[in-house]
């Protein structure tokens, strides 16, 4: 909060990018220029329709993954060694979020070179990671063992890292300035719902054992 407050200084000096309507001069703002102004917010919201098949079929259904590969490195594996590493439980979550994060951050200044290499299909390298990795993690739930669990959070933290930025390159590629701002934030709000991953497979778990709800996640990545 303290940080957000510091960085509020100099946006508050900070130029509007946007030129302002000649034909929209400041008023006194009233009852009906306010209903305007939140009718204009929300269709700013809206995605194009020139590429609502391409973001909403390919970019959405992938931004899941970038925080739900992450999740499963850093809070999932963990807990399946936890039997195996004794009092060093804490360390080695540590350790696995370390490694998840940490792969993840590297291989981000890597996707253009990887997107020359697969001739611009690194979203779909990205999401070969992501199944690699759960299906990682499922073997990992049938047979834990720390270096497994190592292996899991570096190809899991490629996913996340690769996801990452090749879902902003594809919103890049989609939006114009005038709808890049809107297409990014749809873009982040759905990566946020891959930290809801643990949280699912917790409620889910007097459903099934741990790693049939592993290969249940391993199925919708594929799809």
């Amino acid at each position: 909060s303290l940080l957000a407050l510091v960085a509020l200084v100099p946006l508050l000096t900070a130029p509007e990018t946007r030129p302002r309507d000649p034909a929209r001069p400041d008023e006194p703002l009233t009852r009906a220029r306010a209903a305007a102004a939140a009718a204009e917010v929300l269709a700013d919201l809206r995605v194009p329709r020139r590429v609502r098949r391409r973001f909403v079929g390919v970019v959405l259904p992938a931004a899941p993954w970038v925080f739900g590969s992450a999740a499963l490195a850093y809070a999932v594996a963990p807990s399946l060694v936890v039997g195996r590493v004794g009092d060093l439980a804490v360390a080695a979550a540590a350790l696995l979020c370390v490694v998840g994060l940490g792969v993840g951050a590297l291989v981000q200044p890597w996707v253009p070179v990887l997107a020359r290499l697969s001739g611009g299909r690194q979203l779909v390298v990205g999401m070969g990671a992501a199944v690699l990795g759960t299906g990682l993690v499922a073997l990992l739930a049938a047979r834990p063992s720390v270096p497994l669990a190592l292996v899991v959070a570096a190809v899991l933290g490629v996913a996340y890292g690769v996801v990452l930025v090749a879902g902003l390159v594809e919103v890049q590629a989609l939006a114009t300035p005038r709808d890049l701002g809107a297409l990014t934030g749809w873009y982040y709000s759905a990566t946020y719902l891959g930290f809801l991953l643990p949280e699912a497979l917790s409620l889910s778990a007097p459903l099934a054992g741990e790693p049939a709800r592993l290969i249940g996640v391993l199925a919708l990545a594929l799809v």
